[in-house]
């Protein structure tokens, strides 16, 4: 019984994170200075460190982004983006804000930090993953 509320309010928990996200991704967009079709409309490969962080990295592929603010990472993990301000997107359930350095159709070049805190997670280079 347990397992079946904690199911339930985990379930409740990332209906909330979404509807949060997706508002938030509407109102924040008009500040982003990149093209959002960059990101959401490519499929990115495995993740090239640029520059190790505090943390052991995730390398799971494909990153792909969703218009509708949902982030699927590798195989099993799904999270929740929104855009923060000109160049900076946040994945609510890990807790990370991605600085974006550079996004064209070819690269998504990213640093990264956990929040709160800032523990600094490293600077990520994300190319299009070849089918």
């Amino acid at each position: 019984m347990k397992n079946q509320i904690l199911h339930y309010q985990s379930l409740f928990l990332l209906l909330f994170l979404i509807s949060m996200g997706v508002g938030l991704n509407g109102c924040r967009e008009k500040d982003f200075i990149f093209d959002l079709e960059h990101l959401t409309g490519t499929v990115w490969g495995i993740p090239q460190v640029i520059e190790p962080g505090q943390e052991d990295p995730i390398l799971d592929a494909p990153t792909v982004f969703s218009s509708d603010g949902i982030v699927s990472i590798g195989p099993n993990r799904f999270d929740v983006w929104s855009v923060r301000g000109d160049r900076s997107i946040y994945l609510e359930q890990a807790r990370e804000n991605w600085f974006i350095i550079k996004l064209n159709a070819d690269t998504l070049y990213v640093e990264k930090t956990r929040l709160p805190g800032g523990t600094f997670l490293g600077k990520f280079m994300y190319n299009p993953m070849i089918r």
